[in-house]
């Protein structure tokens, strides 16, 4: 009984210090970081149909949107279900060298993630 008393009375002292962790520290507040990428830039690495792209990066989600349209760049983006990101691969580039296969995408990726990680 005494034991039981102990172990009862040592979870309770859990379970209280426990409802007062913060839960803000766990949500994910950043503002999204942006730049505008151009086709000029990148050179013959460019694999995108578009021109440029206004890069995007908010809770490390990469977009790239032009003409009102965002497209989802990265896994993350893709699986957040974002009714607003359409999918890269309508402006992603098809390899001339390897059917079905499509261009490096690579390049634009790394630059979102500078922008995640500044």
């Amino acid at each position: 009984m005494k034991k039981l008393l102990v172990t009862l009375i040592g979870s309770s002292f859990i379970l209280s210090a426990c409802g007062n962790i913060d839960n803000s520290v766990l949500e994910t507040k950043t503002e999204p970081k942006e730049k505008y990428i151009y086709q000029k830039d990148f050179g013959d690495k460019w694999p995108l149909s578009i021109p440029s792209c206004y890069l995007s990066c908010y809770d490390f989600k990469i977009t790239c949107s032009y003409q009102g349209e965002a497209y989802a760049v990265n896994g993350i983006a893709r699986q957040s279900k974002n009714p607003v990101y359409k999918p890269i691969d309508s402006v992603w580039l098809d390899n001339p060298n390897i059917k079905g296969a499509k261009i490096d995408i690579s390049p634009v990726m790394e630059a979102g993630q500078k922008l995640c990680e500044e």
